[in-house]
C-alpha cells in the first residue's frame, strides 16, 4: 500500500481523531472476492483510492484469522496518527464479526444480502 499512496495524499485523510486510526471494511462474496469495501475516512476521494488498491489485492493473500465466510465483516487498520503525523500502520491480522443470523436470513449468501432480508 505504502508505494500506492503519497505523503500529499495522506495529508488529505479526514477521519475521526479520536481513535486516531483509518479503518478498512469490507466482506467476501461466494466467488472469494472482497465486496461492500468502504474506509472509516469522510473524505471520498481517500475513500475511492483506498478502496480500489485493496480491490487489487488477491483475497488469498490476506492474512484471514478466520474461514471466509459471506456473512462475516473483515476490517483492519490502514492508517494511525503518532506525534501529528499521518503513518501508514497496516495491522497484522484482519479481523472479523459475524452478522447475526435472523430467521429469514438462513439462505443469504452476503452479508449485504443478509441486511436487505424484509420482515
Amino acid at each position: 500500500m505504502q508505494k500506492n499512496i503519497s505523503k500529499d495524499f495522506l495529508a488529505k485523510t479526514n477521519w475521526n481523531n479520536i481513535n486516531n486510526k483509518l479503518m478498512l471494511y469490507f466482506s467476501i462474496d461466494s466467488d472469494r472476492k472482497a465486496c461492500d469495501i468502504i474506509t472509516s475516512d469522510r473524505s471520498t476521494i481517500v475513500d475511492e483510492k483506498i478502496t480500489s488498491i485493496f480491490k487489487r489485492h488477491p483475497v488469498n493473500k490476506l492474512a484471514l484469522t478466520d474461514v471466509i465466510h459471506p456473512l462475516n465483516r473483515y476490517y483492519l487498520q490502514l492508517l494511525t496518527i503518532e506525534n501529528n503525523t499521518i503513518i501508514i500502520k497496516v495491522g497484522s491480522k484482519i479481523r472479523y464479526e459475524r452478522v447475526p443470523i435472523l430467521k429469514g436470513c438462513v439462505e443469504s449468501k452476503t452479508n449485504t444480502e443478509g441486511k436487505d432480508k424484509r420482515y
